[in-house]
């Protein structure tokens, strides 16, 4: 366990916070709920770099910096949860470091203070994303599985132990606890209910408790019944947040928890195994199918989401034996992945329809070519201004995943033979 005096310098005093928070002030509160309230407010804080006990141990004076912060203000409850929640995120947080794990940079422990400074994540919680309706910008199918991809490789680092480190189950997965940064890349949070596993056992890999937590929506049925508490656990936790994204609802939704419903994730794994995933995706995702003028873009959004829905079905299996390990998760999502890489969309401003010879308006998402007009060409030559678009997103599906490289530059060149071979055909026209 690591000792608070290691991390003296990542203690923030207590008048300070108070002074940027006009003494937690209403104005400054971003969220409230059972377990605190965090405010958004401007702190000096010690650098990144530094937020780990061994990083700063050998340097004489650590540098800071005033950011934009996030301040979770912990309270304090009958049963002391709210004090091993706190010094559980002290301890894990800064024994972790990962991009899609939220960095702690710095805390306070004054009196009865129990306060956590997080960096601010600027698009909020994965809730805010997928309840804003309004968010046509920024919402692809593209990204909604980034997101996941990237909350996949952050709970795989925390249940594989580096360097000696004890593994971690975090036991409340769940979109509210997977905030967005500034460029939509995922942060896990909330640590408060983490358990370490001991590594060096042979059996490290399943912990017993009689004292259930988690959030019962999300929660493990095997570990809610039996109180076995696996890394599987956090398996099952993400197949209900991808089930989440599949279909634009939250688990804890009224559609899925009235006196009819058996829940999402069960409706999930209903709507898998009968075939009918078409029907539960959500639909504003749907649209790409529908605007895709082409039957093989059509085939593309078809077979991601069917293959997206089937990762989620196994991380829902009831028993955790059966449910695959994260790694295997990340390597069935980086599959499914670069089949959106290659969307783009086609809008008819002709009534929603294709007319003959009618101009047609061209409207293409970031992930694309940028073109934006009007276009009235013959089929072939729409073709040669697509590939273009493609040919770029290549670059794109090469950053997204390395082991996909070879992949991309095969797909790039067969993009590219396709596009020569349409030049010259209207050459020949």
């Amino acid at each position: 366990m690591i000792q608070l005096k290691q991390l003296e310098h990542m203690r923030i005093q207590l008048k300070d916070i108070e002074l940027a928070t006009e003494n937690f002030s209403s104005e400054y509160c971003i969220v409230s709920g059972g377990f605190g309230t965090v405010y958004k407010t401007k702190l000096d804080h010690v650098d990144r770099k530094y937020c780990f006990a061994t990083k700063a141990a050998n340097v004489p004076e650590v540098p800071k910096k005033q950011n934009t912060v996030a301040v979770k203000r912990i309270f304090d409850t009958e049963d002391e949860s709210g004090e091993q929640g706190f010094y559980a995120e002290i301890e894990m947080l800064t024994s972790c470091k990962h991009s899609n794990i939220l960095t702690l940079l710095g805390f306070c422990d004054e009196g009865s203070a129990m306060i956590l400074v997080y960096e601010y994540a600027l698009n909020g919680s994965l809730v805010d994303y997928l309840q804003n309706r309004n968010n046509t910008t920024n919402d692809s199918w593209a990204q909604r599985m980034k997101i996941c991809l990237q909350v996949a490789k952050g709970l795989s680092y925390l249940h594989t132990g580096e360097g000696g480190r004890q593994e971690i189950v975090h036991r409340d997965i769940k979109s509210a606890n997977i905030l967005l940064d500034e460029n939509l890349d995922a942060k896990i949070g909330d640590f408060g209910l983490c358990k370490f596993l001991d590594c060096k056992n042979e059996e490290h890999n399943e912990h017993y408790s009689r004292q259930i937590a988690g959030t019962k929506v999300y929660m493990d049925p095997q570990y809610a019944k039996e109180g076995k508490l696996k890394k599987e656990s956090d398996v099952y936790c993400l197949g209900v947040v991808m089930s989440e994204i599949l279909c634009g609802r939250l688990a804890y939704d009224t559609v899925y928890n009235s006196h009819n419903s058996k829940g999402l994730a069960p409706t999930a794994r209903w709507h898998v195994e009968n075939k009918t995933v078409q029907e539960f995706v959500d639909p504003r995702m749907k649209e790409g199918i529908t605007e895709a003028i082409l039957p093989s873009i059509k085939r593309l959004y078809q077979n991601s989401f069917d293959m997206f829905s089937s990762i989620a079905y196994k991380c829902l299996d009831e028993t955790q034996a059966n449910r695959p390990t994260m790694e295997c998760v990340i390597k069935e999502l980086e599959e499914a992945l670069p089949f959106q890489i290659l969307q783009f969309q086609i809008q008819f401003n002709v009534a929603g329809r294709m007319v003959p010879k009618a101009k047609l308006r061209l409207n293409w998402n970031r992930d694309n070519c940028g073109f934006n007009g009007w276009f009235d060409p013959p089929m072939c030559l729409r073709v040669v201004v697509i590939i273009p678009g493609l040919l770029r997103n290549m670059n794109e599906l090469r950053e997204i995943t390395d082991a996909n490289a070879i992949k991309a530059r095969r797909m790039k060149f067969l993009l590219g033979f396709s596009w020569f071979f349409f030049v010259v055909y209207i050459m020949m026209k």
